[in-house]
């Protein structure tokens, strides 16, 4: 495959991405080509923040039940004569696509919004998961390198508008590593880095922006665990290829670490 034709291959595939339809082996190709290729970045965080921004401004809208029930009819109606099984899939995909578009247009001639039914913390998961990607490529895993909280913690002075908590687990099996300045969901943040044998484990953390608790949810985004939560004003994610079993243990020694007063 041509440079170019690389390039757009990847460029192609940003939404799927977003939205978590490629396989592992895909996403994490197109996640390492995001750590190089600084005009793909550039889209995958436009189009991040336009899925973000929907989902925190539009109000969801369901469709007027004489809508769904005209949908329903033109889709089963039989005004057709019986085609090839292959050309009903295409047949079905224009209804539900034409449905679409009178939806949207409801909705804008009324000013009523449309939301994306995807979570709304997807994009921010995702944009996670590829800054844990980003940062085992050489080079990328840590800006300051030690296993002391105070050589860490200090390191972030001046450089965030925050300072972070960076507790030590090496008595639990898990030694801290270093730190790096991550930039993810549109604001830069602290990444800690922890180790489990050979695993790399990364924390994510930065003022939340709801001061009320949230509780760990822990979701697996190929091959991946995932988990955040907020306390005490701060959001963390968590992510690393541990089993869930482990990321759940260190999950609970971080939050009773932060937690201390």
């Amino acid at each position: 495959m041509q440079a170019d034709d690389k390039h757009q291959w990847h460029l192609d595939r940003l939404s799927a991405h977003i939205d978590g339809e490629l396989d592992a082996g895909d996403a994490l190709d197109v996640a390492a080509h995001l750590a190089q290729c600084e005009a793909c970045s550039t889209e995958y965080t436009l189009l991040l923040n336009t899925v973000e921004s929907m989902h925190q401004h539009l109000p969801p809208l369901r469709a007027p039940n004489a809508l769904r029930e005209r949908v329903v009819a033109a889709i089963h109606a039989p005004n057709e004569q019986p085609r090839a099984r292959q050309s009903r899939a295409p047949r079905m995909y224009r209804a539900w696509a034409a449905a679409a578009a009178v939806v949207v247009m409801i909705g804008t001639a009324y000013g009523i919004g449309v939301r994306v039914a995807t979570p709304s913390a997807a994009p921010l998961a995702e944009a996670v998961l590829t800054a844990h990607v980003r940062s085992l490529q050489l080079g990328h895993l840590t800006d300051v390198v030690s296993s002391d909280q105070h050589t860490v913690k200090p390191w972030f002075t001046g450089k965030l508008d925050f300072s972070p908590s960076v507790p030590r687990f090496e008595s639990e099996g898990f030694p801290l590593v270093g730190g790096r300045l991550d930039y993810v969901g549109n604001r830069a943040v602290a990444a800690l880095v922890y180790q489990r044998r050979a695993h790399i484990i990364n924390v994510l953390t930065y003022p939340a922006e709801s001061a009320a608790a949230a509780a760990p949810h822990i979701e697996t985004r190929r091959g991946f665990q995932i988990a955040n939560w907020s306390a005490g004003g701060m959001a963390y994610w968590v992510v690393s290829d541990l089993n869930a079993d482990e990321l759940r243990t260190f999950c609970s020694l971080m939050r009773e670490a932060v937690a201390a007063p």
